[in-house]
C-alpha cells in the first residue's frame, strides 16, 4: 500500500460518523438520593444530576447520580417543587407550584435560594419552566379568567408575565398537568411549545421568546379533566413528540402520543404508540431517532423517532427523566426513586 492510499484510508476513518448506540437491552439501575419526596423535576447535564419534588425538595449530584446530596429551600417545606432547570453545576431554577407560585434561583449549587418572582394572586398554579439557550425562560401556569399565566426572561432574572392579547384564550376546562416538569419545552435562544390537556389537548408555541403565542390542535385525548398532553420534547427545531393519556387509566394506551416535523403546526398520532399513560419523554444520546417514554407503570422505546413503539423494561416506572449529551439519563418518581439508564 502506499503512503498516499493508507493516509487516505486513515483519514477517511476519522472523518466516519461514530456508530449509534443501541439502547435496547439497556437495564435501569436503582439509585440512592436519602429521601422519601416526590420527584417530579430532573435536569442533567455533563455527569452533575438536579432533581426536585415534594416538600420543597431539591437533589444535586455531581457524580451522575452515584450520590446526591438533599437540600429543602426555605419557606418551600410545604409546597411542591414540580420542575427544575439547570444552567451548570452550581446553578439551576425551580417552580413553587402555589400558595405561593415562585420561581427561585441558585448559584452555590443550592445551598441558598433567592426569590426572583412571587405571585400575589393566590390562584396561579405554575407547572413547569423551562430555559432558553443563552439565557432567560419561560414558565407556564393553569389559566386565570381563562387567560394562561406564562412568563417569560431575557436573562433569567428579570421575569414578567407575557400580555394577555399576545396569548390564545384557554377553552374551557383546559389547562396543563405538572405531572414531569415537562409541559413547557425551549430549543434554542427562542422557540417554545406548551402541551395542554383537560377538556381541550392543544399546544401553544412561541418563536420569540415566550412573548408572543399560537395554538394548534392535536389529535391527544380530551374531554375530562384527566386526558391530554402530560409532557413534551422536542429534538430540534421541527421535530417533537407529545406524550399523556388519562392517569386514572394507567394500562390503556392508544392515542396518547403524536408527532410533529413542521415545528408542531401539526400533529399526528403514532400508532402503535405507547402502551400505557406516559407522562414524559426524551431522546436517547447517541441515537438519533431513538425516544424513551415513561409513566407510572411502564415505559416504551422507539427506534424511529417516535413513529412505532414497543414495550421497555421498566419494573415500577418513573414520572419523569431527562438525558444528558454526555449518555447519562435519569429517572426519578414516586418515594424519592431515582434511576439510570445503562447500557
Amino acid at each position: 500500500m502506499t503512503r498516499t492510499a493508507w493516509l487516505f484510508i486513515l483519514l477517511a476513518s476519522c472523518a466516519a460518523p461514530p456508530a449509534s448506540i443501541d439502547w435496547t437491552s439497556a437495564t435501569w439501575v436503582p439509585l440512592t438520593t436519602g429521601t422519601k419526596a416526590s420527584l417530579r423535576g430532573v435536569c442533567v447535564l455533563d455527569g452533575v444530576v438536579w432533581a426536585s419534588g415534594s416538600g420543597g425538595t431539591v437533589l444535586r449530584s455531581t457524580d451522575a447520580g452515584d450520590t446526591f446530596s438533599v437540600h429543602i429551600v426555605p419557606g418551600a417545606g410545604a409546597n411542591d417543587l414540580r420542575d427544575i432547570e439547570a444552567v451548570d453545576a452550581t446553578t439551576a431554577y425551580v417552580i413553587s407550584i402555589t400558595k405561593p407560585a415562585r420561581i427561585l434561583r441558585t448559584t452555590n449549587g443550592g445551598a441558598d435560594w433567592d426569590e426572583l418572582y412571587v405571585s400575589k394572586d393566590e390562584r396561579s398554579f405554575f407547572d413547569s419552566i423551562a430555559l432558553f439557550a443563552g439565557g432567560g425562560g419561560v414558565v407556564f401556569g393553569d389559566p386565570r379568567d381563562g387567560v394562561f399565566e406564562i412568563l417569560w426572561s431575557a436573562d433569567g432574572v428579570r421575569w414578567q408575565h407575557a400580555d394577555a392579547s399576545s396569548i390564545p384564550p384557554a377553552r374551557k376546562g383546559e389547562a396543563a398537568f405538572a405531572a414531569s416538569g415537562t409541559c413547557v419545552v425551549t430549543r434554542g435562544a427562542r422557540h417554545a411549545w406548551i402541551g395542554t390537556g383537560g377538556m381541550h389537548s392543544r399546544v401553544l408555541g412561541s418563536e420569540d421568546g415566550g412573548r408572543t403565542w399560537r395554538a394548534t390542535a392535536t389529535p391527544m385525548p380530551s374531554g375530562t379533566q384527566t386526558t391530554g398532553t402530560y409532557g413534551l420534547r422536542f429534538k430540534d427545531r421541527h421535530t417533537g413528540i407529545l406524550v399523556g393519556g388519562d392517569y386514572t387509566k394507567p394500562n390503556v394506551g392508544g392515542n396518547n402520543l403524536a408527532r410533529t416535523d413542521d415545528g408542531g403546526k401539526t400533529w399526528h398520532l403514532a400508532k402503535p404508540g405507547p402502551g400505557g399513560y406516559r407522562s414524559c419523554v426524551a431522546w436517547l444520546p447517541g441515537a438519533p431517532s431513538t425516544v424513551l417514554a415513561v409513566g407510572r407503570t411502564g415505559a416504551d422505546l422507539s427506534s424511529d423517532n417516535g413513529k412505532t413503539w414497543t414495550a421497555f423494561t421498566d419494573p415500577a416506572g418513573f414520572f419523569a427523566l431527562h438525558a444528558a449529551a454526555d449518555g447519562t439519563v435519569i429517572a426519578v418518581g414516586s418515594n424519592g426513586r431515582a434511576a439510570r439508564l445503562a447500557r
